[in-house]
């Protein structure tokens, strides 16, 4: 087995964004902007149920999310073995936790304001309100989102075989596809 390490990782990490990550953020901003506090909280919550179930199934059903197929990368339990969705949960079950906490920051935010107030500003005014009537344990979230992010970086450059923390969790390891040399 090949481990794959950070390039690999980031690339597939970058294609994911691109294929789930743009189209929600850009129906977020949409409804940010349309004023409708409903569509805003349908929205936020959308994104992280749809986050949630792309990393999990993806992760779960064929070891690669669209990214690391992509990259040719694959995640297997430590022994070489297929991944399941018990891993696939496994792996992502942090990043959903501090996911659905940041939701439900920004939903009590959200209904916190009064719609005369949100409706009245513009789409940035709007992201600004929002975030400065966050409730506090939403803010120390926002750190705990960050702290994983780059604990994670950090066990993933300092053990030989590229495990990340969420890896550890798992009993996962991410590795380059073999290619398969076919006979004429």
């Amino acid at each position: 087995m090949r481990y794959a390490g950070f390039w690999p990782r980031l690339g597939a990490l970058l294609v994911d964004a691109i294929v789930i990550g743009i189209p929600l953020v850009s129906i977020f901003f949409w409804a940010a902007g349309w004023g409708s506090k409903t569509a805003l909280a349908s929205v936020t919550a959308s994104m992280t149920i749809l986050g949630a179930i792309y990393y999990i199934y993806f992760t779960g059903r064929w070891g690669q999310t669209l990214g690391k197929m992509a990259m040719e990368i694959r995640v297997t339990k430590i022994d070489g073995a297929r991944v399941t969705m018990r891993e696939g949960f496994l792996r992502h079950m942090v990043d959903l936790v501090l996911a659905i906490l940041a939701s439900l920051g920004m939903l009590v935010a959200l209904y916190s304001i009064s719609l005369v107030d949100f409706e009245s500003k513009g789409l940035f005014d709007r992201i600004k309100l929002l975030q400065s009537t966050e409730p506090p344990w939403a803010r120390w979230n926002h750190t705990a989102q960050n702290l994983w992010v780059w604990s994670e970086l950090v066990v993933l450059l300092l053990n030989k075989k590229r495990r990340a923390l969420h890896d550890f969790i798992a009993g996962t390891v991410v590795v380059h596809v073999e290619k398969r040399v076919s006979a004429i």
